[in-house]
This record gives structure tokens, C-alpha cells and sequence, in this order.
């Protein structure tokens, strides 16, 4: 009878860790996956912000070579985040679509005068050249 009774305090012990191995996975997995998300929402919080005094600084930049006049150059170094998706300068307004966490966000700037050029959406750091052409400001890299 000894050895039936050593027999059963393995399978409970086996069966205890089990139940507890899974009791652990499921707290973790809801707690990992939270974690996933606000590393994601940071992510895209950072890229937002970032794009953001870019533009600022962009539009102040803009102003001064347009005022300036030509030959009026100035150049802007930039670290381009990774989810930008669209850059378009044309006209008046300068649009940036960055894709987040929460969906596309747009981001533009309007000037008293026209734009013309061309960024590419590319990560990375960039040396962006502002010149004063007559009535327009070329935006290039």
C-alpha cells in the first residue's frame, strides 16, 4: 500500500503545477499584452511630437528665407521619424500624414506665401534646404 500512496502525491504534485502554471499565464499574458500597447501609443506619441517642432521650426525657417529673399538659404537638420506616410508641399501648406497607434493623424502648416519641393517620407536624419526663389520658397533635401 506504500507505493500507491506515492503514486498519488505525484499526480497531485503534477497536477498542482499545472493548475498553477496556468493561473501564471493568465495573469501574464493580459499584462504583457498591456505593456505591448503603451510601448506602441509611446512610439507613436514620440513621432508626433517630434514631427511637431519640426514643423514649427519648418514654418519659422520658411518665413525668415521668404522675407529674406533670394539668394536667402537656410539648411534644417532633422531626424525623420519611421511612420510618416505622406509629405506633400504645394501652394501655401506644407502636410504631413503620420500613422500612430490610434489611426492616421495629419499635420500641416499654411504660409502667407507659396511652397514648392519635395521631402521623402524615408527614416532618418535629414539635412533640409530652404530657398527663397523670387515669390516661393523651395523645400528640398
Amino acid at each position: 500500500m506504500g507505493e500507491i500512496k506515492e503514486y498519488r502525491t505525484r499526480g497531485q504534485a503534477s497536477t498542482d503545477f499545472l493548475i498553477i502554471t496556468g493561473f501564471l499565464f493568465l495573469v501574464l499574458i493580459p499584462i504583457i499584452i498591456f505593456g505591448f500597447n503603451n510601448q506602441k501609443e509611446g512610439e507613436g506619441l514620440i513621432s508626433t511630437s517630434q514631427l511637431n517642432s519640426f514643423v514649427i521650426e519648418l514654418s519659422d525657417a520658411a518665413r525668415e528665407v521668404y522675407y529674406l529673399g533670394p539668394p536667402a538659404k537656410i539648411t534644417l537638420k532633422f531626424y525623420m521619424p519611421k511612420n510618416i506616410k505622406n509629405i506633400t508641399i504645394e501652394k501655401n501648406y506644407v502636410f504631413f500624414k503620420i500613422n500612430t497607434i490610434n489611426g492616421d493623424t495629419d499635420m500641416s502648416m499654411t504660409l502667407p506665401f507659396n511652397v514648392t519641393g519635395g521631402i521623402s517620407t524615408a527614416e532618418g536624419i535629414k539635412n533640409i534646404v530652404l530657398e527663397a526663389r523670387g515669390d516661393d520658397v523651395w523645400i528640398h533635401e
